[in-house]
């Protein structure tokens, strides 16, 4: 049986503990979505995702240079 453990689950670590990550995966989401624009992805594939998420980083860098 696997046990599954979340780390809203894990009492003994600080609240702050558990927060830092939750607040970077949001600084995260929000650098895609608003800075990149990329909401829907245009291919459900592995690699297409991939080239959409290249593509989009590669123009952000030429514009910020």
């Amino acid at each position: 049986m696997i046990k599954m453990v979340f780390i809203t689950n894990n009492m003994d670590w600080a609240p702050s503990s558990v927060l830092d990550p939750y607040q970077a995966r949001w600084a995260v989401e929000v650098f895609f979505k608003q800075t990149l624009q990329i909401c829907d992805f245009l291919g459900h594939s592995k690699q297409a995702i991939r080239w959409q998420l290249g593509s989009a980083l590669l123009l952000y860098v030429l514009l910020r240079f």
